[in-house]
Formats: C-alpha cells, sequence, structure tokens
C-alpha cells in the first residue's frame, strides 16, 4: 500500500517549533524528526550561547559544527561570555577566538568575568582574544553590549559601534592610554568616517566605583571614542556615593537631550541605600 505524504505548509512548522523556543531538549529531538523541522529548530538551538573558557572541548565542538555548517553562524543573535580566571590570568582560550570571528549577526553580547570578587584585567588576554573581541564588537548588527566585573577595557574598542543602543556596566575599570594602541596597531582600524554611535540605554553598577571614568564626558568625547550620550532616553545608576560623584552624575544628564527615565540608587551610611525613580518633563 502506497502511503501518500501529508503537506505541512512552513508557516505552520515554524509556529510549532515557536511554542518549543525554550525547550532545547524537544527541539534538538523535533530537528530529527523531518528535513522541514531543522532550519527551524536550528535557529532556536543556536540564537543563544554561553561560552565559558573553562568549556573547552565543548567550545571546540562549536567550531567544528560553525565550520561544517556555516549557515548556523547566522542563526546566533545573543551571545554571552564568561571568563574565568587563575592566578590573573585567563588561560585554556582554545576556540574562543575562533568562535567570536564567525558570528555576524549577534545582537547583543556580554564579557564577564567569572569570578565576581574581583576584576578581571583585560590586558592579560591573549592578542587573538582581545582582537577578536575588537571585531565583534564592530559587527554592525550588534545594539547591546553587557560588561561585568572587568579591569582596563579599551573605550576604542567602541568607537565603531554605529547600531549600539543599549549599554551596561558593572564594576568596569576603562583604559585611556593612547599608547596601548599605538603598540597593537592590528587592532586599530582604518581611518575613515563612520556613523556615530547614539546610545539610548544605559546601565551603571558601581560596587567597586570603577566605572565613573567610563562615563565621564571627556571619555565619550575622547578623540578615539564615538559614543553620544545626547539621545540617552534612559540612565540607570546603581551604587551612587552621596557626595563624592553628584558632580558627574550632573554632568551625565546635561549631555542628554530626550531623557525619558532616570533611577539612581545612592548608598548612604551603615549600608542602608535609597532609589529615586524620575521622569523628567518632556514639555
Amino acid at each position: 500500500m502506497t502511503v501518500t505524504p501529508i503537506y505541512i505548509p512552513q508557516d505552520v512548522i515554524n509556529s510549532i517549533v515557536n511554542e518549543l523556543y525554550d525547550d532545547k531538549q524537544a527541539l534538538s529531538q523535533c530537528s530529527l524528526a523531518a528535513h522541514i523541522f531543522c532550519e527551524p529548530c536550528q535557529r532556536h538551538l543556536y540564537a543563544r550561547i554561553d561560552l565559558d573558557n573553562n568549556a573547552e572541548d565543548g567550545n571546540r565542538k562549536l567550531e567544528e559544527t560553525l565550520t561544517e555548517y556555516p549557515h548556523i553562524q547566522f542563526y546566533i543573535r545573543h551571545l554571552r561570555l564568561r571568563l574565568i580566571s587563575r592566578y590573573g590570568r585567563v588561560r585554556d582560550e582554545g576556540a574562543l577566538p575562533e568562535i567570536l570571528h564567525m558570528l555576524p549577526r549577534v545582537r547583543s553580547f556580554s564579557l564577564s568575568h567569572g569570578i565576581t570578587t574581583g576584576l578581571l584585567h583585560f590586558g592579560t588576554l591573549s592578542q587573538p582574544l582581545k582582537a577578536s573581541v575588537f571585531d565583534l564588537l564592530q559587527y554592525g548588527q550588534l545594539t547591546r553590549v553587557e560588561l561585568s566585573h572587568l579591569q582596563e577595557f579599551p573605550i576604542y574598542y567602541f568607537s565603531r559601534c554605529s547600531q549600539l543602543r543599549e549599554l551596561s556596566l558593572s564594576d568596569v575599570n576603562p583604559f585611556h592610554n593612547d599608547m596601548y594602541f599605538e603598540h597593537n596597531t592590528e587592532l586599530v582600524p582604518v581611518s575613515k568616517p563612520v556613523p556615530k554611535t547614539q546610545l539610548q540605554t544605559l546601565s551603571l553598577e558601581m560596587e567597586s566605583n570603577p566605572s565613573w571614568s567610563f562615563v565621564h564626558p571627556q571619555t565619550f568625547h575622547h578623540i578615539r571614542s564615538s559614543i553620544d550620550l545626547s539621545h540617552l532616553t534612559s540612565i540607570n545608576i546603581g551604587h551612587l556615593f552621596v557626595n563624592e560623584e553628584i558632580d558627574e552624575c550632573r554632568k551625565i544628564l546635561e549631555s542628554t537631550k530626550f531623557l525619558e527615565d532616570l533611577t539612581l540608587t545612592l548608598d548612604l551610611s551603615h549600608g542602608m541605600t535609597t532609589t529615586f525613580k524620575l521622569t523628567p518633563s518632556l514639555t
């Protein structure tokens, strides 16, 4: 007896798969059911990727997959990279630089130190990994960046993030010295006009109090920086020390023209905090 195949429109298949977007086990099994399920399942399976320098075997397997099936590179939209240092250095970087160079469609990128009790010195990373992070930040699809517990992160890395709209910093200490880039010329792109980065959302956490130098207007107006604060619509600043950074806060607010939401968390004495949520007048 001949069995007549049943045709199911691709839109119906996509709707079914979309219901499984957060169930990786179900998506994996569904992708093997029929060829028509494979592509939509892969889009969800690879939409968000978490990388860890300690997961060397998993990183190498991902690199091999992206090399063998390059179309998957375009499915990855959200990337979280966690680096764990030992004795002040990140070891076992393995395939991480190669993987970062394979992600042209990433829309959000998170880079953090896996040990939250200290800051990761960005300068201790290998040259290939620093270069791959720099290249990743230049992709035109990138709209959101989160940095956490990093020391001496070069602000010039944001020089060509023309589509960047959301920036979140948690205990980030920037690197200002231009000499760093003169000795690392392979990180400096050919000079040509680029669209000005116009942030819309800025979030700061300053438990160790290093981040103010990063958002100081002089920093953002640095000759190698293209970040513009004037289009900010939302600002969230946590752990603001009373009587110490009020003037810096004022300078940030003076740089904005379209602010709609402002949240300030002030650190008071004896470990107490208070939070203010303000909606500036739009008139």
